[in-house]
């Protein structure tokens, strides 16, 4: 019997172990995170590279300039890549893609430089064009971030 009990306790703690060991993203903390960019200048009329100036809130908490490039998919896509920049702090690359049907789509963060370095997130977007009350075109970028 008591050969049964040390067996049942040691079987028991190696499985505490193995639960334990196999919780690999406890350093990782997830932040709501929030970018908008707004669009002030197309610098050429092909829509191949767009400029402005973003702001975000949740990781980072910050605002700076960016340049997008934008490749046309097929009749109603969008694949973007925009790369934002905070002077003297660091940049920011994200992929996104897009629906000119829906004005919806998805992003994530491929690479930071500087203080973004570890930086990864993703969400969905929403793309605002020019309108009466708004002549300039906005994206919001909602999703989560986190640091490896």
């Amino acid at each position: 019997m008591k050969k049964q009990f040390l067996s049942w306790l040691q079987l028991l703690a190696i499985s505490m172990l193995l639960f334990v060991g196999c919780r690999k993203d406890d350093h990782i903390r997830y932040t709501n995170t929030s970018f908008l960019l707004t669009i002030t200048e197309y610098i050429d009329e092909t829509l191949t590279d767009n400029v402005g100036y973003f702001t975000s809130h949740g990781d980072p908490t910050t605002g700076g300039t960016f340049v997008m490039e934008v490749d046309v998919v097929g009749t109603d896509s969008l694949h973007c890549s925009q790369v934002l920049t905070v002077p003297n702090v660091g940049t920011i690359t994200i992929i996104s893609d897009c629906s000119m049907t829906t004005l919806t789509g998805t992003w994530y963060i491929t690479e930071g430089t500087g203080a973004y370095a570890n930086l990864r997130g993703d969400g969905s977007l929403i793309m605002n064009p020019p309108n009466e009350t708004s002549p300039q075109e906005i994206e919001a970028l909602h999703g989560k971030t986190w640091r490896e």
